[in-house]
């Protein structure tokens, strides 16, 4: 799914990473990679995404919360930029991108389709 796929219901979820050191500036993850293990540096708006992310939760909840954590982006809607900033996360394989069902609720749901449930680190 590319960025201008996404709406304000899309779920973004923090996918499972081996081990993680975070920081006052970002966050640096040691994942799984093929045979091998990869390290990934995330700066503070990519590691804010993925801990606020969680096991899941809508692209327009995620845009509001880090709204009111760091403040609005300089320029664009929140939620555009948001979307262009998780679109480089996934394609990292640091968060998975989904459709919320239309049926379930926020709160005691299962997560989305294809996605893995975020590890305590």
């Amino acid at each position: 799914m590319t960025s201008d796929q996404f709406t304000p219901d899309t779920v973004i979820t923090a996918l499972p990473v081996l081990d993680s050191l975070e920081g006052d500036d970002g966050a640096v993850l040691l994942m799984s990679s093929g045979d091998g293990h990869r390290v990934v540096r995330l700066s503070l708006l990519g590691a804010l995404v993925r801990e606020q992310a969680g096991s899941g939760m809508p692209l327009g909840q995620l845009a509001a919360a880090l709204t009111a954590l760091v403040g609005p982006p300089p320029t664009g809607d929140p939620v555009e930029v948001l979307a262009g900033v998780v679109s480089e996360l996934q394609g990292e394989g640091i968060v998975s991108v989904g459709r919320m069902a239309p049926t379930s609720s926020v709160h005691g749901s299962s997560p989305p389709a294809g996605s893995t449930p975020a590890s305590g680190t």
